[in-house]
């Protein structure tokens, strides 16, 4: 891998509020748990996995340069350039939270990016800089529009995240408005029952509008399925991970982090990195 040739992430960061039990579920209940707060976000959190890992990255997001808790050795945040504001919202203006039970989650409601405004003439110069180009469905419509009509200008694979049922459709949505494909779209289980569901699913990378689509399914491992039609399942050694939360930042990680190192989308490979990525997710 070229060092000078870093992975950039795209999106919003933002603060987690947890709130874990080991007593079940109850609703209008209150119940003794832990209560957690960190900088989060997929974006975030997909930066956070590669940095730990060796792989330098730049981070376009919002201002979180206040907080001491990134990586600041391998994590280059760019929120500003020349003093022109990149990303206008701030982690504490948004936020994620969510209730789990015995680390799982149950439910989690997330703020909305809608006033998250940038400058396309960095955001094309921080993509001609970078080996690949990571998103998320938490970003804007026109971001994303934007993201993929620039990486595919510049000749730059463009990988994205799912992040939910509900937020998905975005990606999707400015990959149909601009014409293009993603290189790679991960999403989980969950996601692609609710995505699929009435509808003609002859080709599931046409669907998602992506040559390689990764579904994900926790200890069952996950399903790759290429644009050529080909399919492969991959069965992840079983780890003990104290929380399932967060894997799927942690996988596409892995996936990307493998393409550079490869310098291509290498399904033989895929294993070895999601495992190891997994055994070092904190």
């Amino acid at each position: 891998m070229i060092l000078s040739d870093k992975i950039l992430v795209i999106g919003p960061s933002h603060i987690d509020v947890i709130a874990n039990t080991t007593n079940r579920y109850k609703l209008c209940s209150d119940k003794v748990g832990k209560i957690t707060t960190s900088l989060g976000g997929t974006a975030y959190n997909i930066a956070n996995q590669l940095a730990i890992n060796n792989y330098p990255v730049i981070l376009a997001t919002n201002d979180i340069k206040c907080y001491k808790d990134y990586n600041k050795d391998q994590i280059e945040v760019v929120s500003t350039i020349n003093n022109e504001v990149l990303f206008t919202n701030i982690p504490c203006k948004v936020g994620h939270v969510a209730h789990c039970c015995n680390n799982q989650m149950v439910s989690a409601i997330s703020a909305e990016y809608s006033d998250m405004k940038f400058s396309e003439k960095h955001l094309y110069q921080l993509i001609e800089r970078s080996a690949l180009i990571i998103v998320d469905c938490n970003s804007t419509l026109k971001l994303l529009s934007k993201c993929l009509t620039f990486s595919k200008g510049t000749n730059k694979p463009v990988y994205i995240s799912g992040v939910s049922s509900s937020k998905m459709h975005v990606g999707i949505s400015a990959a149909k408005k601009v014409k293009l494909n993603y290189d790679c779209f991960l999403i989980n289980k969950h996601e692609y029952d609710y995505y699929v569901c009435n509808r003609v699913t002859d080709n599931i990378c046409n669907q998602f509008r992506s040559e390689n689509v990764i579904v994900t399914d926790g200890k069952r491992g996950s399903k790759i399925y290429s644009s050529n039609g080909k399919y492969e399942k991959l069965t992840t050694p079983i780890l003990k991970l104290r929380t399932t939360i967060g894997c799927g930042d942690t996988y596409l990680a892995a996936v990307a982090a493998s393409t550079v190192d490869r310098a291509c989308f290498d399904v033989s490979v895929l294993n070895d990195y999601v495992s190891r990525f997994m055994r070092n997710k904190i």
